[in-house]
């Protein structure tokens, strides 16, 4: 009985210490974040010929935590992964130069300045407790000119990326979807309001530049993509829906880059809406290091 009561006792604390074990890494990672600010690294860069690159990133500073460390490492390679989408072997080598050298082959570097975006940033955002919410973005100009634009959510608990959908019910994507659309119809409405009335004006005063009023609203509504990576959660009962740029879209639709999805209908599609009420906002200071130094 003694034998057995030690390993029922044993068991437990087991059990507790498993359990706890999480928390206090939690505990911990909120500690750690009361100290950090962030800064950016990259710049401007004007090449050999004249032409403009951008490519920024954040990273952070205010303790030399090894999760802080894993989220710079990741910050940064995301980045140059942006910034050479499409040739691997060039985010590669950027991947193992410093930020000065990263800089000094877009200058000079034909290779380097065709396979790269015109414009390669990551926007600092907000953070909901340790969950780190940001957007990248890339341009293209030119014959495949076009502007992407995605949130990318960073777990600083677990040290990775996590998908956006995890912090949704089951479900949730069908009804985002019957969401964005009534909110495409309610902007599109609008703007085919609006244009009704700038013609009417036009009739009596000519010289009003008028919008198109010809959009086939239940075509675009139809049409409609959903992407999580266009997700941009502002709090547990508001979101922003960004659309990137497309030009053939932008033209039969008139689509606006981006819309508001809120209220009840938001907040019960997630799966722990309280985790999501007070975003910390994560402002990048006027004063900017030099990527030089880095």
């Amino acid at each position: 009985m003694k034998i057995l009561s030690i390993f029922i006792w044993s068991t437990a604390i087991l059990s507790i210490s498993s359990y706890a074990a999480p928390l206090d890494d939690l505990s911990a990672a909120e500690k750690e974040l009361t100290t950090i600010f962030v800064k950016e690294a990259g710049g401007t860069i004007t090449t050999e010929q004249g032409q403009k690159k951008e490519w920024r990133y954040p990273y952070f500073v205010g303790n030399t935590a090894s999760r802080l460390t894993r989220f710079n490492t990741w910050l940064r390679e995301t980045s140059i992964r942006e910034l050479f989408p499409e040739d691997d072997a060039l985010a590669e080598k950027a991947l193992k130069s410093k930020d000065r050298q990263v800089i000094a082959m877009l200058k000079t570097d034909k290779a380097a300045q065709d396979a790269s975006a015109e414009a390669a940033t990551i926007d600092s955002g907000k953070r909901f407790g340790t969950l780190f919410f940001l957007t990248t973005q890339n341009v293209y100009h030119g014959a495949r000119y076009y502007i992407n634009v995605d949130s990318a959510i960073y777990d600083y608990v677990a040290g990775k990326e996590i998908d956006i959908a995890s912090l949704f019910v089951a479900g949730a994507e069908q009804e985002l979807t019957g969401l964005l659309k009534q909110a495409i119809r309610k902007s599109l409405e609008k703007a085919s309001r609006e244009s009704s009335a700038c013609l009417r004006k036009n009739k009596k005063n000519p010289g009003y530049n008028c919008p198109e009023s010809n959009i086939n609203i239940q075509q675009c509504i139809d049409s409609a993509l959903f992407r999580w990576s266009w997700v941009n959660i502002k709090d547990s009962r508001h979101l922003r829906y960004d659309v990137p740029y497309m030009p053939d879209i932008t033209a039969e639709c008139g689509y606006e880059d981006g819309f508001e999805i809120h209220g009840d209908s938001v907040e019960r599609l997630f799966l722990e809406p309280a985790r999501f009420k007070n975003p910390v906002s994560l402002k990048i200071p006027p004063t900017i290091e030099s990527p030089a130094k880095r």
